[in-house]
Order: C-alpha cells, then structure tokens, then sequence
C-alpha cells in the first residue's frame, strides 16, 4: 500500500549536484541497514554552532550490549556533535560538552524520534532528556556527520558501535536555514538517501562492504502536468533504455534558440562505431542520422528552426527517419544495419562511448513528448511533469510508473505548466 510523504516534504530546491547513474528513484518508506554488513550515510555536512537535527529512526534488533551511534562526527579538540542510545545509557554531546550515561533508554525496535534543539538540547519523542549542559559550546569538528555511525577524529568508525538501524527521515538545519532534508529512496541498484534541498543522492559510504535495503512500502508521489520540459545545453534525460535493432521512436521536440552546430535530439553511441542517434543543425552543419555502423551525415533539413517538430525512426528496409512525417534518411542508407551501443540512450545529448557528453553540440531544447516501441510493444510513453515532491522536472513514464530526470551537475529543466509561466527553482 503506498503511502503519502509528509506535508513537510513538500519543498523548492534550488540546485542539482548527483551525477549519473542512478537517475530513478522510488521513495520508500525507510531504508534499513544490513545486519552483517553494516551501512552509514555520509551527509556532507559538518556541524557548527548553529546546527540543529531531527532524525526519525528505529533499531531492528534488541539483543545489542553496548550503546549504538544514531548520528555522530567527533574532531579535534574534544569538538563532537552526537547521539548515541542504550541498551541502559545514552551520549549526547555538542562541541566539548557532553552527557554521557543518560539512563533509561533500554532497547526497542519502536521508531523514535531524536531531535536537537539549539539552546534547548536534546528530545526523544516529544520529551526534553538533556538540558543540564552546555550543548551550544562548540569547539568544531571540520568533519562531516555520519548518520547511523560517527566519524572519528582518526577518520575510523568504530564497527562495534554500529547497530542495524532504519532510518525514515532525517532534516539539518544551519543558523535556522535547512541544509539538509532526507528522504528514502531506491534507485535501479541501491536503497539510499534523498536530499530534496540539493537534489542530490546520498548512497552508502561504508567501503568496506556494508549496505542498506529498502522498505518494500512505496511512498506515493505527485506530478503535475506540464506542456513540455525546457534545459539550457548542459541538461539531459537518461532513458535507462538500450537501443535494438527492433526499436522505434517518436519524439516531439523544439529548440528554445538555434544555435549555428548541429544539435543533439536524442542518441546513444557505443562501441564498435554502433549508434543510434539524430542530431539536427544549420545548412552548414546539416544532419547526423545515425543507426549501427551506417549512417548520414550533413543531411540538411530546412529550415533550422525554434518550431515544434516530430521526429520518428521506423526499423525496417525502406524506412528510416521521418521528420514531421516526411521520410528524411537517403534512400542508399541501409539504417537497420546494427551492431548495438550498449549504451543507455539520452534525450537532448548523446551517450558516447567515453562517457563524456559533447556540451557544444547540446543545444536548450524542449521536450514535449517521447514514445519508443519494440516491435509493437511499447518500451516508453514519456510526458512532461513536475514532481511535487521537490520540484523536479522530467518525464513521466505511463507504462513504467518511473520518473525519469536530470540529476548530472549544472542547469536543470524546468517545467512549463498550463497557465503558469515557467517554474524556476
């Protein structure tokens, strides 16, 4: 049963720092440590006087016999900002003050929430449980706090004082500014952390071998509706998709301003020359249509234009590639010769075989539509929304249920929404 995300989630955001891959996600109720194998999430972020934390977290066993790290980061100078709970006593500390053997905390598998309050101290579940000490006195860590482990001054974890731990959410605030607000997620490969401030995926940074899991509770999301999404040439929309030697694709597009090189629409380039690609540009650039080791270049099309356009590829002797309905590949081009990428195909650039995207031939687009068929299945049937979650602005999978966006460094899309200008976060 899905389950929807607290009002608080709700936030604008304003930057986009993760890279590819993993660029899906799937919030989650909590993501779980492993047992043998155990995980912690490296936030970034290093404490100072002004920080204050809420985390949402439960233990998923009770039979530990020593205090387990909840969040932590210990540096020089006795600076600490930590919390660390049961089986009989708890440690609480900020800066060099610190209250160690706080009793009554016996072990549970309940979902707690601790939270630190600057000039207040620290509360568990609603309940005021240190205020004697100082806790604003603040000699400084300069290291960055760990959730669910702490970070040493030696720069070790001490794996003893790691205990399997759910977490469900965790916010940070920096002088009353929030830094950080963490959600659960699960991208195509790992259980992780959200961050919806700066767009940005936080994975496990145990390198030793630990992991999280996922709950198997979704976590239901919003969009809204949109006309079409919009990026200057730095952004991008990775498919999760490889192309085939049976695949077909529409894609209704428009270039926001027409650049004098050749502009990629979508592609995917991999080894051994193999492609499949469409590039489009000025007469004296003109064209690349590309399927497998054939292809035309300088193919020009007229006129390069900031128009709304169709573009199709239909596999198949004779065929080729349609623009606005007419058939544009050359008739001596035999584009269903195809040895495959292996290479995931992206909207508004290209994937080559180097990984590296060729920034001057990304041009601002705007995508109002994608289908991809194989055969006569339907792969992906793209449209444009914005996730109210955080903002985000991608492409609405109908046959999936994904949410496919931009999460590499630099300028994001935006979302043209009906009625509305567009939204710029």
């Amino acid at each position: 049963m899905k389950r929807l995300l607290p009002l608080l989630a709700l936030l604008a955001v304003s930057s986009v720092e993760a890279a590819l891959p993993p660029y899906r996600l799937k919030f989650v109720e909590y993501i779980e440590s492993n047992s043998d194998k155990l995980a912690y999430i490296d936030t970034g972020y290093t404490p100072n006087a002004g920080t204050e934390i809420e985390m949402e977290f439960a233990f998923t066993r009770t039979d530990l016999t020593l205090k387990t790290y909840v969040f932590g980061v210990y540096g020089t100078g006795g600076g600490r900002f930590q919390f660390s709970y049961g089986p009989d006593n708890c440690l609480f500390g900020f800066g060099n003050n610190y209250d160690n053997n706080v009793t009554g905390f016996a072990y549970d598998t309940n979902r707690h929430v601790i939270r630190y309050v600057t000039g207040e101290g620290f509360y568990l579940d609603g309940t005021q449980v240190v205020a004697s000490c100082n806790l604003a006195t603040w000699a400084g860590t300069g290291k960055p706090l760990f959730l669910g482990a702490i970070n040493s001054n030696g720069g070790t974890v001490n794996t003893s004082l790691i205990a399997p731990l759910r977490i469900y959410s965790c916010k940070i605030w920096s002088n009353g500014a929030l830094v950080r607000n963490f959600l659960p997620a699960q991208t195509d490969s790992a259980a992780v952390l959200y961050d919806t401030v700066h767009r940005k995926i936080y994975s496990n940074a145990n390198g030793s071998g630990g992991n999280f899991v996922a709950s198997t509770e979704e976590m239901a999301t919003d969009y809204r509706k949109a006309t079409c999404i919009e990026a200057n040439r730095t952004a991008y929309i990775a498919m999760g998709y490889w192309p085939n030697a049976n695949t077909k694709l529409k894609m209704e597009f428009s270039f926001i301003e027409a650049i004098d090189t050749k502009t990629y629409v979508f592609g995917s380039y991999g080894t051994s020359g193999g492609r499949f690609q469409f590039s489009y540009g000025p007469a004296s650039t003109g064209c690349f249509l590309g399927y497998g080791n054939t292809y035309t270049n300088s193919f020009v099309i007229s006129p390069y234009d900031t128009k709304r356009h169709v573009v199709e590829y239909v596999p198949g002797s004779g065929k080729g590639f349609y623009f606005d309905g007419n058939r544009i590949a050359p008739p001596k081009t035999n584009l269903t010769t195809w040895k495959g990428t292996g290479a995931n195909l992206l909207l508004g650039g290209v994937n080559p075989n180097g990984g590296d995207i060729n920034m001057a031939n990304c041009a601002p687009i705007r995508i109002y539509s994608c289908k991809i068929w194989e055969g006569n299945e339907m792969k992906r049937d793209l449209v444009p929304r914005q996730r109210v979650l955080d903002g985000k602005s991608g492409l609405y999978d109908n046959v999936t249920g994904n949410f496919y966006a931009y999460y590499g460094s630099g300028d994001d899309f935006t979302a043209v929404i009906p009625g509305l200008t567009v939204i710029f976060w």
